[in-house]
């Protein structure tokens, strides 16, 4: 553990996968629950996932679960894999708060855990030295996400629609009470804010980081506010990509009709919508790297080697946290997305 936390707040590219595991007569038996597969996100990093684990050969065995969004349904899974002599769990928590039971069910066991993408509190991950956490660092999306919003403002004058120098906007925010939605919202109001940014909150409301959600929120705030807003602020793409949908209803998107929406994912359905300027922007958290390190991490817990060792880009933080960085996507660079979900299985 020393040498993990020596590395604090250090990037890291440590290198390939250990050729050694290769070498391993019994195959290391992993079992991923998601916390429901219908997340677009959480699909392309499975299709990462399943593309990396062509890279084990058959020294690596993995059983991808779905616990369609039911804290009870997962802990039955953690149940039935430890049942059946799984060697270490990957966990993306329907519930963060339940971290706790579902460590001492692994514990009893002594089964190394990975917690993903939805982070436990400090205290869960720091109870048992074989729990560790892979995500991104919200707080960073909200920054980029803010940066993004001011310099498109600046380059694309026509914006302003009502020409008083002033952003009117809207925010699509994800499920209440998620880190990611309530990090999100927070930083990237405080980044315009602290930047002396002139903005203007017409409204918030959660869409559940849901297409058909935020679909429907637009279309009230259209009825609403109609031409006062002048940019959808969306937690995350699956949201963004429902407000294009209402927006393109009222006849936005055609002539010289247009309203500003930027999105945080940057899916590879948004891509094309990035490429012909229909979305201004997103912020790419590559699941394809962040599956690749869950899958990484947990072969070296099940070994018990090093839980860095193999794994790549990504950033270590203060309590057995492994943060995979963010990127901002406009149309200038849209191929970097592009390119990261090519890597999936998902097509």
């Amino acid at each position: 553990m020393k040498r993990a936390f020596s590395c604090l707040l250090l990037a890291f590219n440590l290198g390939s996968v250990s050729p050694a595991w290769a070498q391993t007569a019994k195959p290391v038996r992993i079992g991923v629950l998601f916390f429901d597969f219908s997340n677009t996100y959480l699909s392309y990093m499975r299709g990462g996932m399943k593309a990396f684990e062509r890279t084990f050969g058959s020294s690596v065995s993995i059983d991808y679960v779905d616990a369609k969004n039911s804290q009870v349904t997962q802990n039955d899974q953690i149940d039935t894999l430890i049942a059946k002599g799984i060697d270490v769990l990957a966990i993306n928590p329907v519930d963060p708060n339940a971290a706790g039971t579902m460590i001492e069910k692994a514990r009893a066991r002594n089964i190394p855990i990975v917690f993903f993408n939805r982070a436990p509190a400090k205290d869960d991950i720091l109870s048992w030295d074989k729990v560790w956490y892979v995500g991104t660092t919200p707080e960073e999306s909200g920054v980029i996400q803010a940066n993004l919003i001011m310099k498109a403002w600046k380059a694309m004058p026509a914006l302003d629609k009502n020409k008083d120098g002033k952003m009117q906007y809207v925010i699509l925010k994800g499920t209440p009470g998620h880190p990611d939605a309530e990090a999100r919202t927070k930083t990237v109001v405080e980044t315009m804010n602290r930047a002396g940014f002139p903005s203007e909150q017409l409204a918030i409301q959660s869409a559940n980081f849901n297409t058909g959600d935020a679909k429907n929120v637009m279309e009230t705030w259209l009825a609403k506010y109609g031409d006062q807003i002048e940019m959808v602020i969306c937690n995350n793409d699956a949201m963004a990509l429902g407000a294009v949908e209402a927006l393109r209803s009222e006849g936005y998107f055609t002539g010289k009709k247009y309203i500003g929406v930027v999105g945080i994912n940057a899916l590879s359905t948004v891509v094309p919508l990035i490429r012909d300027g229909t979305i201004l922007g997103s912020v790419l958290s590559d699941p394809n790297n962040e599956g690749q390190a869950i899958l990484t991490m947990a072969v070296n817990l099940a070994k018990g080697v090093d839980p860095l060792t193999g794994v790549k880009n990504g950033k270590v933080g203060t309590f057995r946290d492994v943060r995979m960085p963010y990127f901002e996507i406009t149309k200038e660079n849209v191929k970097m997305a592009e390119d990261a979900y090519a890597k999936t299985e998902v097509k």
